[in-house]
């Protein structure tokens, strides 16, 4: 069973999540930053849900410290928050939360969100190990993406979101995908984001490609392409019987 952790001062919240979410999922819940901070560093969530105001902290700024942080850079992250203004969901995108709920909300469509949040993590978890595009090499089982050029391992410092955007680049190589294929594939149904936030993720994956920035093509007025040699593998590729004879 999946683990959730909502971080939420208000009681009643805290038993409208638990009343939807506790029959699928193992709920548990914190009032404040540090408390949250706390379960966080002895227990693995697979599901963060963090109000944006809370009586010691900033949620904003916790979204970005999960991100940035390589024990829990792979949590989903969820802003539930009565602050709905467009800014402020475009503020906890640029963090890195993966869904954004503005209170009141519906208890089920909470659920939905959370069961296709954590649909990905499984199908994540099943997918190919290794993906070699040319000079660019991921590994989905740790979600990092290297630079194999010069014959040496570089990583790439990604964060789960622009790991996410370049494995469904790479899934759709060669194909022009628009923003709107980009949102609903990187971000999900259901999500609002802007365009400047996705022309932004897709400019800071650039810059962290460094030499390999080529790989990803702009189309103008259409979106974007992956344009990587196309080659995927095995990490670990054993010789064919009878290879050098």
């Amino acid at each position: 069973m999946e683990k959730v952790l909502l971080i939420e001062d208000l009681a009643e919240y805290q038993v409208i999540v638990r009343g939807v979410l506790g029959t699928q999922f193992q709920v548990v819940c914190a009032d404040t930053l540090e408390a949250g901070k706390a379960l966080l560093a002895r227990e693995r969530f697979d599901v963060v849900i963090l109000d944006a105001v809370l009586p010691d902290g900033d949620g904003f700024k916790l979204c970005a410290d999960l991100r940035g942080n390589p024990e829990t850079s792979a949590n989903c992250v969820v802003m539930l928050t009565a602050r709905g203004s467009l800014s402020d969901k475009v503020a906890a995108f640029s963090y890195g939360a993966d869904d954004y709920v503005t209170k009141p909300f519906e208890p089920l469509e909470l659920k939905a969100r959370v069961e296709s949040l954590v649909k990905r993590l499984r199908e994540r978890g099943n997918r190919q190990a290794v993906v070699i595009r040319g000079s660019l090499r991921l590994s989905t089982e740790e979600y990092k993406a290297y630079s194999t050029e010069g014959g040496k391992n570089q990583e790439l410092k990604l964060t789960p979101m622009e790991f996410r955007l370049l494995q469904f680049l790479i899934k759709n190589e060669h194909r022009v995908v628009t923003r709107a294929d980009i949102l609903q594939g990187v971000w999900g149904n259901g999500v609002f984001v802007v365009d400047r936030v996705i022309d932004k993720h897709v400019s800071s994956l650039r810059q962290k490609l460094g030499t390999l920035a080529d790989y990803i093509q702009t189309v103008p007025r259409l979106g974007y392409q992956f344009l990587g040699a196309p080659i995927s593998r095995p990490a670990f590729e054993a010789p064919s019987i009878g290879a050098g004879a």
